[in-house]
């Protein structure tokens, strides 16, 4: 899973790539609004939306970009396999680099 960098030299992670990479069962939409509800995120601060043109579509597909810290902090509370990879690095936000 690719760790992507923006103008400001800020690494963001796609959501929807990191919600496949954790194998979570949950559709995104939900996983996503519960998570941020439950750990009081905030847009804008670890996490921003993008809205893209849908191909063939008249709704703009909204993308979702985290921060390190935020990505780090889903992979350690989704409580899986993949999840407990980060969760036993001595650096978790070098791990999540690592590992996706």
């Amino acid at each position: 899973m690719p760790v992507y960098e923006n103008e400001q030299a800020q690494k963001w992670v796609d959501a929807k790539e990191l919600h496949m990479f954790l194998r979570v069962v949950t559709r995104f939409n939900d996983w996503f609004a519960n998570k941020v509800e439950q750990y009081n995120f905030v847009e804008g601060a670890d996490f921003y939306l993008k809205l893209s043109k849908n191909a063939g579509r008249g709704r703009p597909r909204k993308e979702y970009f985290l921060t390190l810290n935020m990505a780090k902090q889903l992979c350690m509370v989704e409580n899986n396999e993949r999840g407990r990879q980060l969760k036993s690095c001595s650096r978790p936000k070098l791990c999540l680099i690592d590992i996706v």
